[in-house]
């Protein structure tokens, strides 16, 4: 072993390389340097800083790796999701918070579909037309309305809706408050890459309409729970949902229109169900299109006569093809444009809506 390494040192020191003539003084490395050396000395010196560069750079990467280690390790044992950028689909912002803002999430939001994040208000007036018969037999109504939502904790909004009618019928023209609704939104799941999401309503109507059993009625004249059961699923660039509606109504002692004349009577009404199937189409973040089929099954009411024999009403089924469009005006500013064509023959022939919803 100490003849092979004499013999290696001595192999060394024999090579013409000037950087290994270590004992050598300055100037015979100066007066020993051969043709082209210097350009040889400067190459290896930049080598040598190349090294030291990548040397700290591989060190930086071997410090941030371990950190993500920890962080990783840290969210697996506190039962939290993965750490962002190590996970493609825990990347991934709910469904809700990527549609924020955009047209096709304030079209939900108008349908019921979507709920307000916490501490969002919106202010959302409104013009509808109503439009049935023709002619000298027309039934016109015009609703000018205001409503406001409050997006609440827990996954829970709350909205108001505040009416007011005009009316042009064959009896006669009336105008006046409507029936004032309240209702209260809460989301039971947060949809998924495979499951929709749910979002539960319970809605009361007060029967505080000016009128509501004139021959040109202004409000429904009965207090009402409706309870909705809503679906909304994505699928980029459109989202499917679908609404299933149950309401009941308070039966009361009125004195009503009957058609002949006036009446009165106990007035019980029947309990009716609802159905919306529809897409929305995101035709650009700005726009969106919506297509859909409404249904209302209202029941037999039934009506006692104080002063006659006990009848029921016939029933009646109001069925829609609705076509919308949402438009995104500022960063909280919509337009809202909606249309509905009856194609059953107790449904309005047409209802136009226009409303301009602001988030703040």
């Amino acid at each position: 072993m100490k003849n092979t390494a004499l013999r290696l040192l001595l192999a060394c020191c024999a090579t013409p390389v000037p950087t290994l003539a270590l004992s050598q003084t300055p100037q015979d490395a100066a007066a020993s340097r051969a043709p082209g050396a210097d350009s040889a000395t400067a190459t290896v010196e930049s080598l040598r800083q190349q090294l030291a560069a990548q040397r700290a750079i591989n060190q930086q990467l071997h410090t941030r790796v371990k950190a993500l280690e920890g962080q990783l390790a840290a969210g697996k044992r506190g039962g939290g999701s993965p750490l962002i950028g190590l996970d493609a689909n825990a990347a991934k912002p709910p469904v809700e918070a990527q549609a924020a803002n955009s047209a096709m999430e304030e079209a939900l939001v108008t349908k019921g579909l979507v709920l307000l994040p916490s501490g969002t208000f919106r202010l959302t007036p409104s013009l509808t037309w109503f439009h049935d018969g023709q002619g000298d037999d027309h039934y016109e109504s015009i609703a000018y309305g205001l409503g406001l939502e409050a997006g609440l904790p827990w996954g829970m909004a709350a909205a108001l809706y505040l009416p007011y009618i005009q009316r042009d019928y064959p009896l006669g023209r009336a105008d006046g408050t409507g029936d004032v609704s309240v209702s209260l939104g809460k989301r039971l799941t947060q949809e998924t890459a495979s499951w929709p999401s749910l979002v539960a309503r319970l809605a009361y109507t007060h029967d505080n309409g000016s009128a509501p059993f004139a021959p040109v009625p202004i409000g429904d004249g009965l207090r009402s729970l409706t309870l909705s059961l809503s679906a909304v699923k994505r699928s980029e660039p459109v989202a499917l949902y679908g609404t299933v509606s149950y309401g009941y109504a308070w039966s009361r002692t009125a004195t009503f229109w009957d058609g002949a004349g006036y009446q009165t009577g106990r007035l019980t009404p029947a309990d009716r169900f609802g159905l919306t199937l529809g897409v929305t189409l995101a035709a650009t973040p700005a726009i969106s299109l919506d297509a859909g089929l409404s249904f209302d099954f209202p029941g037999n009411d039934k009506v006692e006569p104080l002063d006659g024999e006990a009848y029921r009403s016939a029933a009646a089924t109001a069925g829609y093809i609705n076509l919308g469009a949402d438009f995104t005006l500022g960063k909280n500013l919509f337009l809202n444009l909606s249309t509905a064509a009856g194609v059953t023959d107790d449904a309005n022939d047409f209802i136009v809506s226009v409303s301009l919803p602001y988030r703040f």
